[in-house]
C-alpha cells in the first residue's frame, strides 16, 4: 500500500512539473488540468503514505516497548520511561493498556515500586486484587510475607 501512495505522489509531482511547463507555454487550460491531476493524485497519495508511516512508527515503538518488558524480570516505571522516551504518566498508561490487552503476567510491588514478572517471583507472597475490608478493586499488588499495605480507598491495613 505504501508503494501505491508513493506512485500517486510521483504522478502528482509529474503533473505539477507538466503544469508549470504548460503555464510557461501560455496554456492556462492545460495548467488547470494538470492542477486537477495534482489534487486528484497528490492528496490521496500523501495521506496514504502518511498513515502507513505512522502505523509503522507505532508498530516499531510497540516492538521496543514489548521487547523491554520481555528482557527484564523486574523494572521500575522510571527505568522504562527513560528507555522508551516517554514520560512516567504516559508509560504507566501504556503499561496498564499492555497488561490488560496482551494479558501480561506483570504485578506491581508497591514497597519497591517495581513491576515484576509473575513467573519470576521468589519467596512467599500474596497477590492482592481486592481490599478485604471494603472490597475495592486494587490492580494486582504483590505482598511478600511480612509486608503490609494500606488500601487506597478505605485506608485499612492489608497484610
Amino acid at each position: 500500500m505504501k508503494k501505491i501512495g508513493y506512485i500517486l505522489c510521483v504522478i502528482a509531482a509529474i503533473s505539477v512539473f507538466l503544469g508549470i511547463l504548460a503555464l510557461i507555454d501560455g496554456s492556462t487550460g492545460a495548467f488547470f488540468g494538470f492542477l486537477m491531476f495534482f489534487a486528484f493524485f497528490g492528496f490521496p497519495g500523501a495521506l496514504l503514505v502518511y498513515t502507513i508511516r505512522k502505523r509503522e512508527r507505532k508498530q516499531a515503538f510497540m516492538n521496543r516497548f514489548m521487547g523491554f518488558i520481555a528482557s527484564y524480570d523486574r523494572f521500575t516505571l522510571t527505568e522504562m520511561a527513560q528507555k522508551i522516551g516517554k514520560t512516567e504518566l504516559e508509560t504507566e498508561h501504556l503499561l496498564a493498556e499492555a497488561i490488560s490487552v496482551h494479558n501480561l503476567a506483570l504485578l506491581f510491588h508497591r514497597a519497591s515500586h517495581q513491576y515484576l514478572k509473575r513467573e519470576k517471583l521468589e519467596g512467599a507472597y500474596k497477590i492482592i486484587n481486592n481490599c478485604p475490608n471494603c472490597g475495592a478493586g486494587i490492580t494486582s499488588q504483590v505482598l511478600y510475607e511480612g509486608e503490609q499495605m494500606r488500601c487506597p480507598y478505605c485506608d485499612s491495613l492489608i497484610a
